[in-house]
């Protein structure tokens, strides 16, 4: 699993900026296995506060309605 194929997931709740700005620390490196990136993603994810998916959660819903109003376009 690469970067990329992280990025996209983490793409449906947060804004491009939000996802280049937390995958920074996994750009650039390699995994041998998958293992190694369950780990990294768990290490990541304990760094982040409370706060940080919470408003990830808030940004869904005008994520959501954006989308719906672009009849499923991107957004």
């Amino acid at each position: 699993m690469t970067p990329t194929e992280i990025h996209r997931p983490l793409k449906a709740v947060y804004s491009d900026n939000d996802v280049d700005r937390s995958t920074r620390d996994l750009k650039g490196n390699h995994y041998t296995s998958n293992d190694e990136v369950k780990a990294a993603i768990a290490s990541w994810i304990r760094e982040k506060s409370e706060e940080f998916f919470s408003d990830g959660m808030k940004k869904l819903v005008t994520r959501w309605e954006k989308c719906v109003r672009l009849n499923g376009d991107y957004v």
